[in-house]
C-alpha cells in the first residue's frame, strides 16, 4: 500500500530532527523567532541571548546580501540569445538586426524588474537571506498570482540525489478549515464534546517531486488529531499538476552545500562555538557585575557602632562609633571579570569580521583612509565568494525563470521557444571579479599618470582601455566606442575639412583659371585629324 503524503512526511522529517535541533540551537544564540521551539505559539515568550551581536550580524549581512544579489534600480541580470541565433542575425543582410535583438531583450530585462519590485519580493527575500545566515535553510513559493512566500525549516523537508540536486519537497502547513472550499469543509468531521462540537484542525501537505523528467506536485488535507478523540481523515485537496523542470514554483534555498546532506548549514552554524562562548561570558559578566554593584555594609556585632543610628542618620549628620566597627561587603573578582571581558573583545573581533560588521572593516586609529576602508572591505567580502555561486545558482536563476513564466501567462512578456535566451548573472561573484579588474585598471591609471599625457597616448590603446572599462563595470560597449576603422575615418574627415577650410577665394579663381586656360589651349594644341 503506497504511503500517504503525511506518511511520507513522518518519514523524512525523523531523518531531518537532528539537524533541526541543531539550526534551532544557532537561531537561539541569534534570533530565536526565525526558528522556534516546537510548539511555541506567538504568544509565549521566547529566551534572550545575552549578546545581541549576533542578531545584527544577521541583520547587517542580510541586508548587504540583498543589496548585493537584488539591487536597487538596476538589473541583476541580462537576457542572451544562443549563439546560433545570434549567428544567425549577424549574418543576415540587416545590419541593424542584433542591435532591434537587443534593445528588445532590455526592455524585458527592465519589464522582469519591475514585475519584481511590483510584486513586493524585496521583503520575503531579505526574510529568507536572514533564515540562511542563521539556519542555513529557506524554501521560497512564487505562486503564479499573488505574493511569494516563505518557509523555514521546521514546515518542510527535502530530499536531494547523489548529486546534491532536489529530487522531492513537502510543504506542511496548518490552515483554517474555514477557508477551505465547501467540498472539503463538509468533510471535516466534529469532536464529540458535552459542551458542543469543537473548532477542528486542518493540515495541508504539498509535494513536489521530479517524475519523468518534470515537477509533479499534489496537495493532500487531513482533518482532526487524536487529541480531539476524532480520528484523522485524510483526502486529496487537488489533482496532480506538473511544472517543467527548471519551472518550479518552489525554490529549495541553503547557505552552503555539503556532499551527502540533503540540507545546508549557515553562517551561525560556522561560528556557534564563538556565539556560544561570547554569550556565556556575557552572561557571566552581566550577573558579575550586577553582583559587584550591590551594596552592603557589615557592622561588627562587638562593636560600639549601632547600625540603626547609621540608617537613621540623614547625609552629613554625627553618629557615635568607629570606622573599624563598619566595612563595606566587596566581590574582590575585578580581575577574573577583567580576564573574561578580554576574551569576549577577542570574540567579538572575531564575529564582526565573520558577519562583515562595520567596525571590523575599520582599524582603531585617529585617521583611516577610503581606500583602506575599500581593501578591507573587499578581502572581507571576497570570503563568501563560494556563497554567491550558490545563491546565482539555487536563488537568482530560478527566481528570474519563474518570474518571467508568470509574467508570460499573464501576457507581460512574449512566449519565446525553449532555449532561444538565457538569463546571466551579473551581481554576486560575477561583479567581484569585475569590481577586483576595474580597481586594478584605477590603481594602473594613478601609477602611469606621472610619466605625462604625451608618453600615455603614444603607448596605450585607448579602445582596448575603454573596452576593459567598461567589461568592468558590467555594460555592454557594442556601438558605445567606435572601432578602429571608424576613427581613421573620422580623422580623414577632420583633415579634409580642415584642408578646404583653409583654400582662399585667390585659390580657387587661381585653379579655376588655370583651368579654363588649358581648356581654351587644348583644341590648338591637338594634331589635325587624320585623312
Amino acid at each position: 500500500m503506497p504511503q500517504t503524503i503525511k506518511q511520507r512526511w513522518h518519514t523524512l522529517d525523523a531523518k531531518r530532527r537532528g539537524h533541526l535541533e541543531r539550526q534551532r540551537a544557532c537561531a537561539s544564540l541569534t534570533i530565536p523567532a526565525l526558528l522556534p521551539p516546537d510548539g511555541v505559539t506567538e504568544n509565549d515568550q521566547l529566551d534572550t541571548p545575552f549578546q545581541s551581536l549576533g542578531s545584527r550580524g544577521v541583520n547587517n549581512l542580510s541586508s548587504k546580501l540583498l543589496m548585493t544579489l537584488l539591487p536597487p534600480n538596476s538589473p541583476f541580470f541580462r537576457l542572451v540569445v544562443s549563439q546560433k541565433i545570434e549567428d544567425e542575425l549577424r549574418g543576415a543582410d540587416d545590419e541593424t538586426a542584433v542591435t532591434k535583438l537587443e534593445k528588445s531583450l532590455s526592455a524585458m530585462e527592465r519589464s522582469t524588474i519591475r514585475h519584481i519590485e511590483k510584486a513586493g519580493f524585496r521583503a520575503p527575500l531579505y526574510r529568507a537571506l536572514r533564515l540562511l545566515v542563521a539556519t542555513g535553510n529557506a524554501l521560497i513559493y512564487i505562486p503564479d498570482t499573488g505574493a511569494m512566500k516563505v518557509y523555514r525549516l521546521d514546515q518542510y523537508v527535502v530530499r536531494r540525489d547523489s548529486k546534491g540536486e532536489v529530487v522531492e519537497i513537502i510543504v506542511r502547513e496548518e490552515v483554517d478549515p474555514e477557508v477551505l472550499p465547501a467540498h472539503l469543509k463538509d468533510l471535516a468531521p466534529k469532536a464529540p464534546s458535552a459542551e458542543g462540537p469543537t473548532e477542528n484542525t486542518a493540515e495541508l501537505f504539498t509535494r513536489a517531486r521530479v517524475v519523468n523528467k518534470s515537477w509533479e506536485v499534489e496537495q493532500e488535507i487531513t482533518f482532526g488529531s487524536a487529541k480531539q478523540g476524532v480520528d484523522p481523515l485524510s483526502v486529496k485537496a487537488v489533482e496532480a499538476v506538473t511544472f517543467p523542470l527548471d519551472g518550479c514554483p518552489w525554490i529549495v534555498l541553503r547557505w552552503s552545500d555539503t556532499d551527502g546532506e540533503h540540507y545546508g548549514r549557515g553562517l551561525v552554524d560556522e561560528n556557534y562555538g564563538d556565539l556560544k562562548s561570547l554569550n556565556d561570558l556575557t552572561e557571566a559578566i552581566v550577573e558579575g557585575s550586577a553582583a559587584s554593584a550591590k551594596v552592603l555594609f557589615l557592622v561588627n556585632p562587638a562593636g560600639l557602632t549601632d547600625w540603626r543610628d547609621l540608617a537613621e542618620t540623614p547625609n552629613l549628620g554625627f553618629v557615635t562609633g568607629r570606622v573599624e566597627d563598619v566595612v563595606a561587603l566587596q566581590v574582590q573578582k575585578h580581575a577574573d571579570l577583567q580576564v573574561a571581558n578580554m576574551a569576549r573583545s577577542e570574540m567579538i573581533e572575531r564575529l564582526s569580521y565573520a558577519f562583515l560588521l562595520n567596525s571590523s572593516v575599520q582599524r582603531d586609529a585617529e585617521r583611516v583612509t577610503a581606500e583602506e576602508i575599500r581593501y578591507m572591505a573587499q578581502e572581507l567580502e571576497d570570503a563568501f565568494g563560494g556563497v554567491y555561486s550558490l545563491l546565482s545558482i539555487e536563488l537568482q536563476k530560478p527566481l528570474i525563470k519563474r518570474t518571467m513564466d508568470r509574467m508570460q501567462k499573464k501576457g507581460e512578456l512574449p512566449h519565446l521557444p525553449k532555449g532561444t535566451i538565457e538569463p546571466v548573472i551579473v551581481t554576486g561573484m560575477d561583479a567581484l571579479g569585475r569590481g577586483h579588474d576595474l580597481r586594478k585598471l584605477e590603481a594602473f591609471m594613478q601609477l602611469i599618470s606621472p610619466l605625462g599625457p604625451e608618453v600615455i597616448a603614444s603607448r596605450l590603446d585607448v579602445g582596448d582601455y575603454m573596452d576593459r572599462c567598461g567589461m568592468g563595470l558590467g555594460l555592454d560597449t557594442t556601438g558605445l566606442i567606435m572601432s578602429e576603422e571608424k576613427v581613421v575615418q573620422q580623422k580623414q574627415q577632420a583633415l579634409l575639412q580642415q584642408l578646404i577650410s583653409q583654400i582662399t577665394p585667390d585659390m580657387i579663381s587661381q585653379l579655376t583659371g588655370g583651368a579654363v586656360s588649358q581648356a581654351q589651349q587644348s583644341p590648338a594644341e591637338a594634331p589635325p585629324p587624320t585623312s
